[in-house]
């Protein structure tokens, strides 16, 4: 599990971690904090930030799906080119 406090940082803090945070890293976190919430660990209080964070760790994990795809998709196309 990662080293980061992801919801008791500020946010500049969390959007470097964010960044700098392996795939694996933010889906296995976004998966604890889930199962957390499941367990009512947070207070109503500190769910707004969670929510809003782990939307953000999830929209990541999305915007790197989609790198990769597009990459690949680049490389069949230069593929059937030639």
């Amino acid at each position: 599990m990662s080293e980061v406090d992801w919801f008791h940082i500020g946010d500049e803090e969390f959007r470097q971690a964010l960044v700098n945070a392996s795939f694996e890293e933010l889906r296995d976190e976004s998966q604890a904090v889930i199962d957390r919430l499941a367990g009512s660990e947070f207070g109503l209080d500190q769910l707004a930030v969670v929510v809003r964070r782990v939307r953000a760790m999830l929209d990541e994990c999305d915007r790197r799906i989609g790198a990769v795809e597009h990459e690949i998709a680049e490389l069949d196309s230069a593929g059937t080119d030639r």
